[in-house]
């Protein structure tokens, strides 16, 4: 099994033994699920065809709590108590004939880091370079393997284009590269420089440009595919985007799992200069090369997040938006609020990991714990789930195993600086394209749901969040959710990712609860 590559959820059946094997892949690009009581046991892809086998349809509410405040659950955890998720790199082992079950990781991401790996490849930069470029080239290589169409989606960022030129140097083949605009107010358009990496390797670059005008119809399909509430509203233009592709191409290459491997969020400079920031009194005050102007209840929550005393608890805090003193909790009826307060913790996962992890350095943790909640739980969930519901299968090569495992045993200052991020990345970049291209900088999926919960959206969530049916089920108190929903649309509030989360919980709830 760990010779396999790749992304994978499968099962063998040894029919002498009347055994059943279960495996997903290392990182969970795949998604496996299972029910199990103490006469019978499921598994699926999907979390819908097994809801059907459930006689109550239990909360698990250290999920539910969360989702609350990341927009998604954790490591085994599914909204349904009796329904759990298969762990990135995990194995179950059921005997069908005793009813025997038992599972464990087949695969841990911290097996991968070498306390006696060779100096070398942190020794000379431009070889470090080299072994990168190289495992990167074999990875969209063997990748671009296909008896179908393959296309790539190139928004123009580091890892998108890292992969579009690797394709341009590896291969022949003319290969379809795409970039999605917008007609979203307020919207983040990418295309131009999308259009200058393009232009630069001379890709047969594409424009799609994206409707929002159905955007009712399209949030409520979504509910539908993922199967849980999600709350990465950039699941929208994804979905949207493998929508208009699949008319030329049904395979495309992305550029996932840079960020992760190669720390390229912004949490990650606040990692790095942790020491430096404990000791401001006023972060507002500090470069914008940190804090890119953000606003002050932002500034506060992280300011919030690193003079906690706890690790694990930084790291959870600077990944949710909430704030400990209006927290999602206090939304609830004094009895829920109390109850969630008292058997829940949205922090667990992360204190975990902080424990797990502990031998490692605060910035190697925070990447491993990365590898291990975020990426398969939000991205990995997100990309999944849109483009499976077109039929489209997205392949990310930056995950590789090669590419994974070196990462991994890179010392941090070859990664990062106090104010630089993805070092080694940007510099084999600016090898294969001009370094102009690269040393701008890229704005990310902008999906103005804040927005549309002010404008075209506010009725139609006034009415989903205010519904009798939805607030007495989960013990929301109706007069606070309508002050929020006022006060977003008056712009007195920054809370509008904790409506969208609601309005995500509202939908899911029409699809799997009514």
């Amino acid at each position: 099994l760990k010779k396999c590559e790749g992304m994978f959820s499968f099962a063998l059946f040894d029919k002498k033994k009347d055994v059943f094997y279960i495996f997903r892949d290392r990182l969970g690009i795949k998604p496996l699920f299972f029910f199990k009581d103490e006469n019978f046991f499921a598994f699926s892809s999907e979390i819908k065809s097994l809801v059907h086998l459930l006689d109550s349809k239990d909360l698990n509410y250290q999920a539910f709590s969360e989702y609350l405040f990341y927009g998604n659950s954790f490591k085994d955890n599914t909204i349904f108590e009796r329904i759990k998720s298969l762990e990135p790199g995990g194995l179950i082992i059921f005997n069908n004939s005793t009813k025997k079950f038992s599972s464990h990781q087949w695969w841990k991401v911290e097996d991968w880091i070498y306390e006696d790996y060779p100096d070398s490849i942190n020794k000379k930069d431009n070889h470090l370079e080299e072994i990168l470029q190289k495992n990167i080239d074999e990875a969209v290589q063997r990748q671009l393997n296909s008896d179908v169409p393959v296309g790539i989606f190139l928004s123009g960022g580091i890892d998108s284009s890292t992969v579009a030129a690797s394709i341009r140097n590896t291969s022949s083949r003319k290969i379809k590269s795409f970039v999605a605009t917008f007609d979203f107010e307020q919207g983040i358009n990418e295309k131009n420089k999308s259009f200058q990496v393009a232009n630069y390797l001379n890709l047969d670059h594409e424009e799609l440009n994206i409707s929002g005008e159905n955007l009712i119809h399209t949030i409520e399909k979504l509910a539908h595919f993922y199967d849980e509430p999600f709350g990465d509203a950039a699941n929208i233009p994804l979905y949207l985007m493998t929508k208009e592709a699949k008319k030329s191409i049904k395979v495309v290459l992305s550029g996932d799992g840079g960020d992760e491997l190669f720390s390229g969020y912004p949490r990650n400079k606040i990692i790095s200069n942790l020491d430096i920031l404990r000791l401001v009194p006023n972060l507002k005050f500090m470069p914008n090369k940190l804090f890119n102007r953000l606003s002050f209840v932002r500034i506060k929550r992280i300011s919030q997040a690193i003079n906690s005393n706890n690790y694990g608890e930084v790291m959870a805090q600077l990944l949710t938006t909430e704030i400990l003193k209006k927290n999602p909790f206090s939304l609830f009826e004094e009895e829920k609020e109390k109850y969630l307060r008292e058997t829940t913790n949205p922090f667990k996962s992360f204190l975990e990991c902080n424990e797990r992890f502990k031998k490692f350095s605060n910035s190697k943790k925070m990447m491993l714990t990365d590898l291990t909640l975020q990426l398969p739980s939000q991205f990995l969930t997100k990309v999944d789930r849109a483009s499976m519901a077109n039929s489209i299968e997205i392949r990310v090569p930056l995950l590789d195993e090669k590419i994974l495992k070196f990462a991994l045993n890179l010392s941090d200052k070859k990664i990062f600086s106090r104010f630089k991020d993805k070092i080694i990345l940007r510099n084999i970049l600016k090898k294969r394209i001009s370094r102009r291209i690269v040393a701008q900088k890229k704005k990310g999926f902008g999906v103005p749901y804040e927005f549309w919960l002010k404008t075209s959206l506010y009725d139609y969530a006034f009415a989903k969040l205010t519904d009798d049916n939805f607030l007495n089920y989960f013990n929301l108190e109706q007069k606070k959710i309508e002050t929020l929903l006022i006060q977003h649309k008056k712009g007195i509030s920054d809370r509008g990712f904790m409506l969208w989360k609601l309005l995500q919980l509202s939908l899911w709830q029409d699809k799997y609860l009514n």
